[in-house]
Protein backbone atom coordinates (compact mmCIF):
# COMPACT_ATOMS: atom_id res chain seq x y z
CA UNK A 1 0.00 0.00 0.00
CA UNK A 2 1.38 3.51 -1.00
CA UNK A 3 1.12 6.56 1.30
CA UNK A 4 1.04 9.56 -0.57
CA UNK A 5 0.69 12.66 1.36
CA UNK A 6 -0.31 15.85 -0.35
CA UNK A 7 1.11 19.23 0.30
CA UNK A 8 -2.50 20.38 0.95
CA UNK A 9 -3.09 17.60 4.14
CA UNK A 10 -0.33 19.51 5.52
CA UNK A 11 -1.11 23.45 4.99
CA UNK A 12 -3.67 23.34 7.99
CA UNK A 13 -0.49 23.89 10.20
CA UNK A 14 0.62 26.80 8.52
CA UNK A 15 -1.00 30.03 9.64
CA UNK A 16 -3.31 31.30 7.74
CA UNK A 17 -1.64 34.50 6.95
CA UNK A 18 1.15 32.25 4.97
CA UNK A 19 -0.73 31.20 2.02
CA UNK A 20 0.86 28.58 -0.80
CA UNK A 21 0.69 28.99 -4.38
CA UNK A 22 -0.20 25.75 -5.29
CA UNK A 23 0.55 22.15 -3.91
CA UNK A 24 4.18 22.02 -4.98
CA UNK A 25 5.03 25.77 -4.08
CA UNK A 26 7.36 26.93 -1.32
CA UNK A 27 5.99 28.77 1.56
CA UNK A 28 6.56 32.33 1.16
CA UNK A 29 6.24 34.28 4.39
CA UNK A 30 4.50 38.34 4.11
CA UNK A 31 6.67 40.34 4.39
CA UNK A 32 6.54 42.39 7.57
CA UNK A 33 5.58 46.03 7.62
CA UNK A 34 7.84 48.91 9.80
CA UNK A 35 5.20 48.66 12.25
CA UNK A 36 5.83 45.32 13.22
CA UNK A 37 8.34 47.06 15.87
CA UNK A 38 7.48 49.33 17.70
CA UNK A 39 9.40 48.50 20.48
CA UNK A 40 12.37 49.73 18.25
CA UNK A 41 11.04 53.47 18.76
CA UNK A 42 9.00 53.82 21.95
CA UNK A 43 12.31 53.39 24.63
CA UNK A 44 14.13 56.07 22.80
CA UNK A 45 11.46 58.60 22.43
CA UNK A 46 10.62 57.52 26.09
CA UNK A 47 14.81 58.26 26.68
CA UNK A 48 14.29 61.67 24.89
CA UNK A 49 11.24 63.13 26.93
CA UNK A 50 12.96 62.01 30.08
CA UNK A 51 16.42 63.64 29.43
CA UNK A 52 13.97 66.80 28.39
CA UNK A 53 12.33 66.47 31.67
CA UNK A 54 15.60 66.41 33.17
CA UNK A 55 16.76 69.27 31.55
CA UNK A 56 13.90 71.22 32.38
CA UNK A 57 13.61 69.89 36.04
CA UNK A 58 17.50 71.03 36.69
CA UNK A 59 16.61 74.67 35.06
CA UNK A 60 14.14 75.29 37.61
CA UNK A 61 16.03 74.15 40.44
CA UNK A 62 18.90 76.26 39.38
CA UNK A 63 16.38 79.59 39.22
CA UNK A 64 14.93 78.97 42.36
CA UNK A 65 18.33 78.60 44.14
CA UNK A 66 19.66 81.72 42.17
CA UNK A 67 16.53 83.28 43.25
CA UNK A 68 16.77 82.08 46.84
CA UNK A 69 20.72 83.28 47.21
CA UNK A 70 19.50 86.52 46.01
CA UNK A 71 16.73 86.55 48.22
CA UNK A 72 19.09 85.75 51.47
CA UNK A 73 21.46 87.72 50.22
CA UNK A 74 19.95 90.72 50.11
CA UNK A 75 18.29 90.47 53.44
CA UNK A 76 21.27 89.79 55.08
CA UNK A 77 22.85 93.33 53.78
CA UNK A 78 19.36 95.26 54.86
CA UNK A 79 19.81 93.68 58.48
CA UNK A 80 23.44 95.16 58.17
CA UNK A 81 22.27 98.09 57.19
CA UNK A 82 19.52 98.72 59.28
CA UNK A 83 22.22 98.00 62.57
CA UNK A 84 24.28 101.02 60.78
CA UNK A 85 21.19 103.52 61.03
CA UNK A 86 21.15 102.66 64.29
CA UNK A 87 24.50 103.42 65.28
CA UNK A 88 24.67 106.47 63.07
CA UNK A 89 21.66 107.91 64.83
CA UNK A 90 22.90 106.94 68.34
CA UNK A 91 26.27 108.66 67.47
CA UNK A 92 24.19 111.46 66.70
CA UNK A 93 22.72 112.43 69.56
CA UNK A 94 26.12 111.73 71.45
CA UNK A 95 25.36 107.89 72.17
CA UNK A 96 23.16 107.81 75.95
CA UNK A 97 23.79 111.45 76.80
CA UNK A 98 20.55 111.65 74.23
CA UNK A 99 21.84 115.16 73.22
CA UNK A 100 19.34 116.17 71.30
CA UNK A 101 16.27 118.87 70.41
CA UNK A 102 13.86 119.30 70.40
CA UNK A 103 12.20 117.11 72.33
CA UNK A 104 10.23 115.32 69.52
CA UNK A 105 13.45 114.73 67.31
CA UNK A 106 15.14 112.88 70.15
CA UNK A 107 12.34 110.61 70.27
CA UNK A 108 12.02 110.52 66.48
CA UNK A 109 15.69 109.48 67.02
CA UNK A 110 15.03 107.08 70.13
CA UNK A 111 12.79 105.18 68.42
CA UNK A 112 14.42 104.50 65.16
CA UNK A 113 17.74 103.33 67.21
CA UNK A 114 14.90 100.90 68.99
CA UNK A 115 12.82 100.24 65.58
CA UNK A 116 15.47 99.56 63.20
CA UNK A 117 17.31 96.54 64.77
CA UNK A 118 13.81 94.68 65.48
CA UNK A 119 13.27 95.08 62.00
CA UNK A 120 16.24 93.58 60.70
CA UNK A 121 15.26 90.69 63.20
CA UNK A 122 11.88 90.04 60.72
CA UNK A 123 14.50 89.50 57.92
CA UNK A 124 15.22 86.24 59.41
CA UNK A 125 12.31 84.86 57.38
CA UNK A 126 11.16 87.68 54.85
CA UNK A 127 8.32 89.01 54.16
CA UNK A 128 6.05 91.88 51.81
CA UNK A 129 5.32 92.96 55.50
CA UNK A 130 9.00 92.84 56.77
CA UNK A 131 10.48 94.49 53.68
CA UNK A 132 7.34 97.59 54.06
CA UNK A 133 9.10 97.85 57.43
CA UNK A 134 12.53 98.40 55.92
CA UNK A 135 11.06 100.48 53.89
CA UNK A 136 10.12 102.62 56.40
CA UNK A 137 13.25 102.64 58.37
CA UNK A 138 14.98 103.87 55.49
CA UNK A 139 12.54 106.50 54.30
CA UNK A 140 11.35 108.10 57.81
CA UNK A 141 15.38 109.28 58.49
CA UNK A 142 16.23 109.81 54.96
CA UNK A 143 13.17 112.02 54.93
CA UNK A 144 14.15 113.46 58.04
CA UNK A 145 17.71 114.19 56.90
CA UNK A 146 16.59 116.30 53.97
CA UNK A 147 13.73 118.26 55.50
CA UNK A 148 16.50 119.82 58.33
CA UNK A 149 18.93 120.17 55.33
CA UNK A 150 16.87 122.36 53.33
CA UNK A 151 13.43 124.15 55.19
CA UNK A 152 14.63 122.96 58.56
CA UNK A 153 12.20 121.94 61.38
CA UNK A 154 10.48 123.52 64.12
CA UNK A 155 12.72 124.45 66.45
CA UNK A 156 15.53 123.33 64.90
CA UNK A 157 16.89 125.00 61.97
CA UNK A 158 20.26 125.03 62.18
CA UNK A 159 21.51 122.26 59.89
CA UNK A 160 19.95 124.44 57.15
CA UNK A 161 22.27 123.77 54.62
CA UNK A 162 24.50 121.40 56.28
CA UNK A 163 24.93 118.84 53.47
CA UNK A 164 28.56 118.38 54.37
CA UNK A 165 28.65 116.83 57.69
CA UNK A 166 30.01 112.97 58.10
CA UNK A 167 27.57 111.53 60.01
CA UNK A 168 25.05 113.30 57.89
CA UNK A 169 26.18 112.30 54.47
CA UNK A 170 26.97 108.60 55.69
CA UNK A 171 23.70 108.53 57.11
CA UNK A 172 22.15 109.47 53.45
CA UNK A 173 24.16 106.16 51.84
CA UNK A 174 22.96 104.00 53.87
CA UNK A 175 19.50 105.34 54.10
CA UNK A 176 19.27 105.48 50.14
CA UNK A 177 20.62 101.77 49.71
CA UNK A 178 18.44 100.25 52.28
CA UNK A 179 15.87 102.06 50.16
CA UNK A 180 16.64 100.50 46.90
CA UNK A 181 16.81 97.19 48.29
CA UNK A 182 13.86 97.70 50.39
CA UNK A 183 12.11 98.27 46.73
CA UNK A 184 13.84 96.04 44.38
CA UNK A 185 12.16 92.93 47.20
CA UNK A 186 9.32 94.53 47.02
CA UNK A 187 8.70 95.04 43.21
CA UNK A 188 10.07 90.79 43.17
CA UNK A 189 7.52 89.68 45.62
CA UNK A 190 4.63 91.21 43.61
CA UNK A 191 5.22 89.77 40.51
CA UNK A 192 6.06 86.13 41.99
CA UNK A 193 2.44 87.04 43.32
CA UNK A 194 1.20 87.88 40.66
CA UNK A 195 2.52 84.89 38.65
CA UNK A 196 1.92 82.12 40.94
Amino acid sequence: MSCRVSLRDTATDLSANEPLRDDNAMFVPRRRSRRAFPQAVGPYQAYRKDMTMTLTDTAAIQMLTRRRDTQITAAITAAVLLVVVSFLHLADQNFLAFDKQPAYLLAAYVTVEILAPLVALTLLRPTSGGWLLVLGCAAGPLTGYLLTRTIGLPGDTSDIGNWGEPLGVASVMVESTLLLIALVELLRLRSIALHA
